[in-house]
């Protein structure tokens, strides 16, 4: 990730930035299991496929879902992103939101986008 960002490579910067804290956030989830079973994210996953281990879901999950998780928990502070950089990060969603998730809905792009400029951080997510 430094490497990109160093060679000016930004877009790739950041997915592997983004990939980073992905792989973060499943080893925590892996760590504190007990924790994540109590969390509304891993009720919902449960509801989808009973009888699936916490490994299968974890396994299964993407970024927003492990940061639902890490919000809930208080393992991701609310005031992460500080609030002059909300109006960026939407734009810059919408832009990248397409093609890291091609199935999304125009509506569902939109709704994301309005989430950071309302309250970035973690709740972007919710």
């Amino acid at each position: 990730m430094l490497k990109c960002l160093g060679a000016g490579a930004y877009f790739a910067g950041c997915l592997m930035g983004a990939a980073l804290n992905e792989a973060l956030l499943s080893l925590v989830c892996l760590f504190y299991q007990n924790e994540v079973k109590s969390t509304k994210q891993y009720e919902w996953s449960t509801k989808k496929g009973r009888g699936r281990t916490v490994q299968d879901l974890v396994g299964s999950w993407k970024l927003d879902q492990f940061i639902r998780v890490a919000e809930e928990l208080s393992w991701v502070p609310s005031g992460v992103v500080a609030p002059e950089y909300s109006g960026p990060l939407a734009d810059v969603y919408k832009e990248i939101a397409p093609v890291l998730n091609p199935s999304m809905t125009p509506d569902e792009i939109e709704r994301s986008a309005g989430a950071f400029r309302a309250a970035p951080g973690p709740r972007c997510f919710a």
